[in-house]
């Protein structure tokens, strides 16, 4: 009778998962990721800008979104602006993608909610990559419920969230993987607008483009080789990436053109204060010990050498690297390794091992970098981190389509990541937060143990458990990110704008009374 019970209860919940467990999934996930991370935005208690860190958002970009909102009270469509200096080319920017469409223009039928409302237009960016994630996983022939895991675990990374505060890096993840899903789709003959819309992205940026080409080179080389490509093919695709490529960059230009010009004529790039001498002659050396410590524990989480101003390790909380896509990518590499046949070890494997070394040694990482900035952000923090999640959803798909795995691999893999782990600490002299290590050690053990499960007739469950387990292991980690935070208060921010609300402005206003000229 008890066995009857448990075989009926066993077939309803694969009954469920079958059905609408996924759809259901998704639902819960987005609202543990706002209630845990960013109640407090949400609520309006805070605003989204910072006072820690994170202070570009008052110094440099809440001038820059006045700004924006001035000179839209004058209209939609416009070419030059007074409210720089003397004046300055401020072209209007056409559609880049959905929610930076929204973000340009729409202070101009409500001059007020910007102020209020970032949070939502970056956390609709976030959900905009993490679906191009699922649509990319399931194009490269992924199961449907690990490409969800893939796309979740891409939502809640650590470039993402912590990028998200610094308003601008979301939407480099964006362009990134609507080329990659762009690539995918045109190899396969299809619509090549998921490419050209990728490639309209990041062309904004003369800088992004060049680094970013060089990854997806790197990428269309190890697809090409592990399938054995004909020549033909190969040759057709390139013919119509660079075409299409073109006239993605042609009609961007005028976004191109004034950006081009701001960073060929800035100091940072061509002026005294340019990285590339230094970096070129004088690189980090590869034994650093603060930046490798940083990089090995920036694989595990974000906070865990401190979050903000109580940051212990390489460099700041934004520039030191931001390799975190959840604790159980780093399992699944273990478990890719352990059943991949060969070839793909070779090639897939070979991918994610060159950007780990990237990752690791300073020489390279410049090169990738073009010498133009000793840091991590913009390009190796994506780069590494979907290396290392294509590999580990790799893993997974073969875990749940094969049924194998020897425990005694999970076992030996879940202590040599938590003595890597201590390892780093010591080696980076990192004083940790011992609740936050013991709550990171129990995840990894328990996603471990289901991993197994999947090898085992309860698989169905496992599964379901282990995205649940995923779920709550990405919203809790990196809910440090947002809730430790020095974010505005709502109402000190209106009382004083950010510190910005002095005289300034009054008398600005009876100059204007005055003098109506534009200048």
């Amino acid at each position: 009778m008890v066995e009857n019970t448990s075989c009926i209860m066993m077939k309803f919940f694969e009954a469920v998962v079958k059905s609408w467990f996924w759809p259901l999934i998704v639902v819960l996930f987005l609202i543990f990721t706002v209630a845990l991370s960013l109640w407090d935005f949400f609520s309006l208690h805070k605003l989204w800008y910072f006072f820690d860190i994170g202070s570009d958002t008052v110094n440099l970009f809440f001038p820059q979104l006045m700004h924006n909102a001035n000179v839209e009270k004058h209209g939609l469509w416009h070419w030059w602006s007074f409210y720089i200096g003397m004046g300055q080319v401020f072209p209007t920017f056409l559609v880049l993608e959905v929610t930076n469409l929204i973000f340009s223009h729409y202070v101009f039928f409500l001059p007020e909610a910007w102020k209020y409302s970032f949070h939502i237009l970056y956390f609709g960016e976030v959900l905009f990559s993490s679906v191009v994630m699922y649509m990319y996983f399931c194009e490269i022939g992924l199961r449907r419920e690990v490409s969800l895991l893939g796309a979740m675990l891409w939502q809640m990374s650590g470039y993402m969230i912590v990028g998200m505060a610094w308003y601008t890096f979301p939407y480099h993840l964006l362009a990134g993987i609507l080329l990659l899903l762009g690539i995918e789709k045109m190899h396969r003959g299809r619509s090549p607008v998921w490419f050209i819309y990728g490639v309209y992205l990041v062309s904004y940026n003369l800088y992004f483009l060049i680094t970013y080409a060089v990854f997806f080179v790197i990428y269309l080389i190890i697809r090409f080789l592990y399938e054995k490509a004909d020549w033909r093919v190969v040759k057709n695709f390139v013919i119509r990436a660079v075409g299409f490529g073109f006239l993605a960059v042609l009609a961007n230009l005028v976004n191109i053109i004034p950006r081009w010009q701001q960073i060929i004529f800035s100091p940072r790039v061509s002026g005294d204060v340019s990285m590339f001498q230094k970096l070129w002659h004088n690189p980090e050396p590869f034994s650093g010990t603060e930046r490798v410590a940083t990089t090995i524990l920036r694989f595990f989480g974000n906070d865990l050498p401190g979050t903000g101003l109580a940051w212990q390790g390489w460099f700041n909380y934004l520039e030191a690297p931001l390799f975190y896509v959840g604790l159980i990518s780093l399992l699944l590499v273990a478990v890719f390794f352990a059943l991949a046949e060969r070839r793909k070890r070779l090639f897939y494997g070979g991918f994610l091992i060159f950007w780990l070394l990237v990752a690791f040694v300073p020489g390279l990482r410049h090169a990738v970098n073009l010498y133009a900035g000793n840091y991590f952000r913009g390009t190796i923090d994506f780069f590494v981190s979907f290396a290392l999640l294509f590999v580990a959803m790799q893993g997974l798909n073969l875990l749940v389509k094969e049924a194998r795995l020897s425990v005694w691999v999970l076992i030996a893999w879940v202590a040599a990541l938590v003595g890597v782990m201590f390892f780093a600490f010591s080696l980076g002299k990192i004083e940790y937060d011992r609740r936050l290590v013991l709550i990171t050690i129990i995840f990894l053990v328990a996603e471990a143990y289901f991993l197994y499960l999947l090898t085992t007739e309860y698989k169905g469950v496992a599964l379901a458990v282990l995205i649940l387990l995923a779920m709550v292991e990405t919203g809790y980690l990196t809910h440090y990110s947002m809730a430790h935070r020095m974010a505005a208060d709502k109402e000190q921010f209106i009382q004083d704008w950010g510190g910005y609300k002095d005289n300034t402005i009054s008398a600005l206003n009876i100059i204007r009374q005055m003098d109506s000229s534009p200048f």
